[in-house]
C-alpha cells in the first residue's frame, strides 16, 4: 500500500536523487524494426519516472545524434533554451534557435514493450539505420549510429580525455570558490547546474 505523498519507484531506480534529477550512464546497444520502432533499453526505462506514462522527448543532438528526455528533463532544458532565444530574438542566431527547437522536436510515447518511434526526419539526422547504440548522457540519452559514435569515441584518445577533465575540473573548482553575491539566495542542495541539451 502507498502512503498519501509517497514516491514509487520501480527496482533499480536511484532512491537518493529522487526522479526529477535521474542520471543516466552507461551505453546499450538496441535496433530499429522496420517501421522505425525503437525499443529503450530496460537499464534506462526503469529510470524513468512512471508517472510520465512512457512520454519521451526526442530531438537533434551535437556530433550526430538523437537526444531523449524524460519530459521534466526537457521542460527544463527548453525553458533554458528559450530564455536565450528570447533574449537574442532581434539576432538571426536567436531566431534560428527558436525554430531549430520548434522544427526538430518530437514528443512519443513508448508501446507497450517499451518502443518508441522514431520520426524520418531524425532517424536521417542520426544516420540511424538498424543497429544503435544508447548511451546514458546524465540528464538524457543519445542514440548513435555504432560506427559514427566509434570514429566518434575514437578522437577521444586517453591524452585528451584527460586534458578535457582537467579544463572541467578546473573550471568546476572556480566556479565553487565563487563568492554568492549579497541578497542571492545560495543554491538548492542537489540542484541541477545545467549541462548542454
Amino acid at each position: 500500500m502507498v502512503n498519501s505523498g509517497e514516491v514509487v519507484r520501480p527496482m533499480g531506480a536511484p532512491l537518493e536523487i529522487g526522479w526529477r534529477n535521474v542520471v543516466f550512464e552507461g551505453s546499450k546497444g538496441s535496433r530499429l524494426d522496420e517501421k522505425g520502432r525503437m525499443p529503450v533499453p530496460a537499464v534506462f526505462r526503469s529510470h524513468l519516472d512512471p508517472m510520465s506514462q512512457g512520454a519521451l522527448v526526442l530531438t537533434r543532438g551535437f556530433d550526430g545524434c538523437m537526444l531523449v528526455y524524460p519530459p521534466q528533463q526537457w521542460a527544463k532544458r527548453r525553458e533554458d533554451l528559450l530564455a536565450l532565444a528570447d533574449h537574442d530574438y532581434e539576432s538571426a542566431r536567436g531566431r534560428r534557435l527558436l525554430r531549430f527547437l520548434s522544427r526538430n522536436t518530437e514528443y512519443v510515447s513508448s508501446d507497450s514493450q517499451g518502443r518508441i518511434l522514431v520520426p524520418d526526419h531524425l532517424r536521417a539526422y542520426a544516420d540511424l539505420d538498424h543497429q544503435v547504440l544508447v548511451v546514458g548522457v546524465g540528464r538524457h540519452l543519445e542514440v548513435w549510429d555504432p560506427a559514427r559514435y566509434d570514429a566518434y569515441e575514437s578522437d577521444l584518445n586517453q591524452e585528451n580525455f584527460e586534458d578535457l577533465a582537467q579544463e572541467f575540473l578546473h573550471r568546476a573548482r572556480r566556479e565553487e570558490s565563487r563568492p554568492i553575491p549579497v541578497g542571492a539566495a545560495p543554491a538548492a542542495e542537489g540542484g541541477d547546474p545545467g549541462e548542454a541539451p
